[in-house]
């Protein structure tokens, strides 16, 4: 996640691009079990590079747009999911193509994907180079100081260290930490979910002793889920509400909702039951997903988005691995009781984010939250990773001067190589 923002996302892209058509190759004419133990290495690097996606389209498009288009992002990706499962369903079902020929089939749709990958605008020139003038000059009261062009490695290491420092200081944040913790937390529990939700519709048909070729609609279901997932998330872009008040009530309400259906789907021996709970605890996670993304996007600047979500999904997987070694190598739970587990794990997550808002809306007044509801609240917007390490050193600085110092500091400028100027922010 920190070459993301470094590489400029594009070539982040192209990587994931090609590393997917290669995990299928290896599918596809792999007959040894070292090329399978290369499969599993090459498509983890194909999914960690999925950041570069999810990244790109906010440093593209104006910032008044990014809520906007967070949805239909994350949309593209569960309709394109969709028609894959309603055709791999159909083919399968209708005796065209075997699971095996299946293979085939998305071969030819990540070699299109390919394709499309190169042809996308590389709307970022390489940050650095004999005439790139990477310098930010600073105006002040001793009169303007400009860092020159540094070499590649330099940039480099500048830019390595910024983000460092911009993520230590932007990371914790309450009004991002708050998103960035749900996100991690849940994603863990989707992808954990997703693993074993086929496992747990096996079981319910063969306790029902129903489980035959006739009555596997696993695919069409997985289809609908995505389908209506992906309205979901173009619905979160579109709703007008002022997250920043009631982010952590919904939050915990929807984390309610997600527990008593899985732990609903552990006990069904109806296997209908089973599925539509799948697609709505599917949907609500899309429409969640999207809106803490977007309020993300607004409260970082242009050269952290590769950072802050690659950390996000990495520690991600890093709870879904301790979940994983607990639940199913240490305590070897059937599928079932694992689904139990995953229950009272969103329960713990609806517990600590509904006294969170419940807090929020007693600090703030029940009725003030309640008449703005349906007002977005803009954050302060920090275009680049230089606007917030001179802003977090200029509060530093400050901290320890007198207050004639710091109205005097206040009125410092930085001018930036576009020659636009902007107030420093303390």
């Amino acid at each position: 996640f920190l070459l993301t923002d470094l590489m400029r996302y594009n070539p982040i892209i192209l990587i994931e691009a090609i590393f997917y058509l290669f995990t299928r190759v290896l599918l596809i004419w792999g007959t040894t079990l070292d090329s399978m133990k290369l499969m599993q290495v090459v498509y983890g690097v194909a999914t960690a590079t999925e950041v570069g996606y999810y990244s790109f389209i906010y440093p593209a498009v104006p910032f008044k747009y990014h809520v906007l288009l967070t949805g239909p992002v994350r949309a593209a990706v569960l309709f394109g999911r969709s028609i894959s499962s309603f055709l791999g369903q159909g083919l399968f079902s209708s005796g065209v193509l075997n699971y095996y020929g299946l293979n085939y089939f998305s071969l030819v749709s990540v070699t299109i994907a390919c394709i499309f990958a190169f042809m996308l605008p590389w709307y970022f020139t390489p940050p650095c180079g004999p005439n790139k003038n990477n310098h930010v000059t600073i105006q002040g009261e001793d009169g303007e100081g400009i860092v020159p062009p540094n070499s590649c490695i330099d940039w480099f290491k500048d830019t390595v260290t910024n983000q460092l420092v911009t993520f230590k200081r932007f990371y914790f944040r309450p009004s991002l930490l708050k998103w960035s913790l749900w996100w991690a937390f849940a994603m863990c529990g989707v992808l954990q979910v997703g693993n074993y939700v086929q496992s747990l519709w096996k079981a319910i048909l063969i306790d029902n002793e129903d489980y035959s070729k006739d009555h596997e609609w696993n695919g069409v279901v997985e289809g609908v889920t995505d389908l209506v997932s992906a309205g979901s998330a173009i619905l979160a872009s579109l709703l007008k509400v002022n997250w920043s008040a009631w982010g952590e009530l919904t939050i915990g309400i929807f984390s309610l909702i997600q527990s008593m259906l899985l732990l609903i789907s552990s006990n069904t021996r109806i296997i209908w039951v089973a599925y539509g709970n799948h697609v709505i605890y599917r949907a609500s996670f899309a429409f969640m997903i999207t809106v803490v993304s977007s309020q993300l996007a607004i409260q970082l600047n242009s050269e952290s988005y590769g950072l802050i979500f690659g950390f996000n999904y990495f520690i991600a997987l890093v709870l879904q691995t301790i979940l994983t070694v607990i639940v199913n190598t240490g305590l070897n739970l059937d599928t079932r009781t694992q689904f139990v587990v995953y229950g009272c794990y969103y329960f713990f997550l609806t517990a600590i984010y509904m006294f969170a808002g419940a807090y929020k809306l007693g600090y703030n007044g029940c009725i003030n939250s309640i008449r703005t509801c349906f007002q977005r609240q803009q954050s302060p917007r920090h275009e680049s990773i230089h606007e917030t390490v001179n802003m977090y050193v200029s509060e530093d600085s400050t901290s320890s001067e007198s207050s004639l110092d710091e109205n005097e500091e206040s009125q410092d400028v930085l001018k930036y190589e576009n020659g636009h100027r902007m107030p420093r922010l303390v």
